[in-house]
């Protein structure tokens, strides 16, 4: 069994996390195989209407408190490259406080960053491997555990090997985010994030990530278990056109909506051919 190690300062990726208000697109840099006619700077005093047009974020370079960021790294997961994999991290008193989704290992050897996550202090993070591709724990998936870090740089290093012991259940108390998305098929290949903060926060609540996108035209995704009914979130996705693993508002095509949760949830629906965010 490989033991969870702490990492060396990773400074890059805390850009990734940086949620200005609003929704985000535009493309100074030279055009290349993932970039269509819509990824392009818009104009920024262009009327909003209620379907959120993507804009710049001027605030997006504004200095962000990057001390309490947690970094997971894969250590050498090439043998479960195709398995979705999910990540919970637990509070001290048991209840998950974070929720990471990976729909597919690409790697084996993929970073991820959890903003602000260590100031809920959080006692561990659980993880396993979807091996029979349920989308839920069973007794045929691989589970690990390992402690959270205690002082910075705070970053794990996780092992595919199993561990016993199953993961903290997602509490039954909160509900689902759902996200319809279609038009990205001519961005196959690229990464895409969605990232979920409560609104007046930056601890990331919850993430999804494919690191590389199928050229189906439209695809949904599912975060179980993560809003607490009545509480506001904020809703972050973006591809990485540019191919540097951070969100940068110069280069990649991102999207921002805020909404309230309900004990069914919240769904959002995103057009890339169109440009526009929504809520259903």
């Amino acid at each position: 069994m490989k033991p969870a190690t702490l990492l060396r300062p990773w400074l890059t990726l805390g850009a990734a996390f940086v949620l200005a208000s609003g929704c985000h697109e535009t493309h100074t840099t030279a055009p290349d195989a993932h970039v269509h006619a819509l990824d392009a700077a818009l104009d920024v005093d262009a009327p909003e209407t209620s379907a959120h047009v993507a804009h710049d974020a001027v605030s997006a370079d504004a200095p962000r408190d990057r001390s309490r960021d947690l970094e997971l790294r894969l250590g050498d997961w090439s043998a479960e490259r195709g398995r979705r994999a999910e990540f919970r991290l637990v509070g001290r008193e048991g209840l998950v406080d974070s929720l990471v989704v990976l729909r597919a290992v690409s790697t084996g050897t993929e970073r991820f960053l959890l903003a602000g996550a260590m100031g809920a202090s959080p006692a561990r993070l659980d993880w396993y491997i979807d091996r029979d591709g349920d989308g839920r724990f069973g007794p045929s998936d691989t589970a690990s555990h390992a402690l959270a870090p205690t002082a910075p740089p705070y970053s794990l290093t996780l092992s595919s090997e199993a561990v016993p012991g199953d993961p903290a259940p997602l509490p039954a108390d909160r509900s689902d985010l759902v996200g319809n998305l279609r038009g990205f098929e001519v961005h196959e290949g690229v990464r895409f994030d969605v990232t979920v903060t409560e609104v007046g926060s930056e601890r990331t609540v919850a993430l999804y990530r494919d690191e590389a996108m199928s050229g189906a035209d439209a695809f949904a995704l599912r975060l179980p278990n993560v809003l607490r009914p009545g509480v506001a979130y904020r809703v972050f996705l973006f591809i990485d056109l540019n191919d540097n693993g951070v969100y940068d508002p110069r280069g990649d095509h991102g999207s921002g909506l805020e909404g309230t949760a309900t004990a069914a949830g919240l769904t959002f629906g995103h057009d890339h051919h169109t440009n526009r965010s929504w809520w259903e």
